[in-house]
């Protein structure tokens, strides 16, 4: 039998994420796969890949949770476009909910005048944001915080994560409990 290259499933695999990211790291997240498949994964392992489309520099994503889904809605998926392509400037960007600082990457590549603020209550998540953004943090654009958005100033329980779909939820609620994980809760007042 004749080995045909195009067929073969790293072609596709490789034109398919050389559009968002470059080259070498369209290789080295098929390397990445492949040795997920094996089930060689380190549970702390981040991946590390150079993007260039929508969002512009080097991004550390989990291969475990939902970074992976969110990654494939913020760079092929693209849903924020149908924002983008309406909305040409853009002075200040509140992201709630700030995950991995996907978001707020894009949004900085997009407005490249702008300034944002990043809010995510996750610890570990919110570690990912602060090293995501970290270049924005240094230049002035952004400013992170760990804490949840609620309707008033507050101590609220952090929920432990769950999956739902694709993607790792964690939420917050009111609690009196001595035992739970709190965050600072924030108003948008």
């Amino acid at each position: 039998m004749h080995y045909n290259p195009f067929k073969s499933w790293s072609l596709p695999f490789l034109r398919h994420h050389w559009g968002p990211m470059t080259l070498r790291s369209a290789l080295h997240y098929r390397n990445f796969v492949l040795t997920e498949e094996s089930l060689r994964i380190h549970p702390d392992y981040l991946l590390a890949l150079r993007m260039w489309r929508p969002i512009r520099g080097d991004i550390w994503v989990r291969p475990f949770g939902s970074d992976m889904a969110s990654l494939r809605d913020v760079a092929y998926d693209r849903v924020y476009d149908v924002v983008t392509n309406k909305i040409k400037t853009c002075k200040s960007v509140i992201d709630l909910g700030g995950n991995i600082g996907l978001a707020t990457r894009l949004f900085a590549t997009r407005y490249p005048a702008c300034r944002i603020l990043a809010v995510e209550p996750h610890p570990e998540t919110y570690k990912l944001l602060e090293k995501n953004v970290a270049e924005l943090v240094r230049a002035g654009r952004c400013r992170t915080v760990r804490a949840a958005v609620w309707g008033r100033k507050a101590k609220l329980a952090l929920a432990s994560p769950r999956f739902e779909g694709n993607y790792l939820e964690a939420f917050v609620y009111e609690s009196l409990a001595a035992d739970v994980p709190v965050v600072d809760a924030v108003t948008m007042t």
